[in-house]
C-alpha cells in the first residue's frame, strides 16, 4: 500500500470507492472541481492503481 497525493486522474476511481461508501457521496464533477478551487489538499491509499482509501481537506486560513 502507498500513500500519494490524489490527482484529478484519479477522480473517477475515487467517486466510485465514495459510491460503495456514502448513501450521498461527491460526484465525479464536484471530485474535479477541487482541482480548480484554492486550498484543497486530498490524499489516497492505493494498493498497485486501486483506490482503497482516501482523505481530503480544505484549508481556511489557518484550519484546515
Amino acid at each position: 500500500m502507498k500513500i500519494c497525493p490524489m490527482t484529478e486522474a484519479d477522480c473517477e476511481k475515487t467517486a466510485l470507492l465514495m459510491k460503495e461508501c456514502f448513501s450521498a457521496p461527491w460526484s465525479l464533477e464536484g471530485l474535479k472541481e477541487m482541482f480548480h478551487t484554492r486550498g484543497y489538499c486530498s490524499f489516497l491509499a492505493k494498493e498497485g492503481e486501486e483506490v482503497i482509501g482516501y482523505v481530503g481537506m480544505k484549508i481556511v486560513l489557518d484550519e484546515a
